[in-house]
């Protein structure tokens, strides 16, 4: 999927993020797991891909929603929420939420961000 790529680039080369990672560039994962790495890190994956937009009974369009995980261990993690927003915005997502969780020795910040992905040229 092209858009992951995209988000994985811009992630992974962006220095106000991967300054702020216990592994630098290192430290972007395309999933959590159980080990994935030093803390700070950040996860991303898709939690939604849905249809939104039809032309002549066939989908040209849909909207997909990425959460990007950023797991800490002492929740220090407003310079790297500041600098993924600006990243996305500057891919073209668009914020639709922030949540802030504990699971076990780990601060979790989840950033949700959806765009409109169209088939089409010129859509």
């Amino acid at each position: 999927m092209e858009l992951l790529k995209e988000i994985y680039s811009t992630l992974s080369t962006t220095p106000a993020i991967i300054s702020h990672l216990a592994e630098g560039a290192g430290g972007v994962w395309a999933d959590l797991t159980d080990y994935s790495g030093r803390r700070p890190v950040i996860a991303y994956s898709v939690i939604s891909d849905v249809p939104s937009l039809f032309g002549d009974d066939m989908e040209i369009g849909r909207r997909v929603t990425v959460q990007i995980s950023i797991v800490t261990t002492d929740g220090a993690d407003n310079a790297i929420v500041k600098g993924v927003n600006a990243a996305m915005q500057r891919i073209g997502w668009t914020r639709e939420s922030t949540n802030r969780v504990t699971d076990g020795k780990d601060r979790i910040t989840a950033l949700r961000f959806m765009i409109l992905d169209t088939e089409k040229e010129g859509i």
